[in-house]
């Protein structure tokens, strides 16, 4: 599966702090950040394999009436079902549909009794471990609901969360408090 050896890639969020004012009023600090591109995730558009769904608000992981609604699926550009997707509509079969629900079908497997190499199958435990204790940390109130980027580069075989929109850490939000 993948590991990340190409020091040009960011896997990540990339941004610089920047004040606005606006006619001499001060408006706030604010972050200017790279965008969601394929490149800096290192994915193909033409790849089957290099999969990444974007969960979008209030996103629920349950395989029972899995509402596609809430999902984007920002990569490949096209599939044997599909030869595009749309936000959040519901894809024809094919590879990322299969993936997908293969995935949400193993997160909701997942037991007290799921062993370490059973994890290690299934998921990029490495980054799933960098991304929990990183949002526990910075106290990310809506990365597990919302703007996570479910990134497999071998097919759905491993999958990682990658961090995106951290605008509602340190408690800088007002759902949570």
């Amino acid at each position: 599966w993948y590991a990340n050896t190409d020091v040009s890639i960011f896997c990540h969020i990339d941004g610089f702090p920047a004040e606005l004012y606006i006619n001499d009023t001060y408006w706030g600090l604010y972050s200017l950040n790279i965008k969601k591109s394929r490149d800096n995730y290192l994915l193909s558009k033409n790849n089957v394999n290099h999969i990444q769904v974007e969960a979008a608000n209030d996103m629920t992981y349950t395989t029972s009436g899995l509402d596609w609604s809430k999902l984007e699926i920002r990569n490949p550009k096209s599939d044997s079902g599909n030869t595009k997707f749309e936000e959040g509509v519901e894809p024809n079969d094919g590879e990322v549909k299969t993936a997908w629900g293969n995935f949400i079908s193993y997160l909701t497997s997942i037991t007290s009794n799921t062993t370490k190499a059973d994890l290690e199958s299934h998921l990029n435990m490495r980054e799933f471990m960098y991304s929990m204790l990183f949002c526990d940390f910075v106290r990310d109130a809506d990365f597990w609901c919302k703007n996570t980027l479910y990134t497999t580069w071998d097919g759905g075989t491993h999958w990682a969360p990658l961090i995106y929109d951290l605008d509602m850490t340190f408690g800088l939000n007002a759902i949570y408090g």
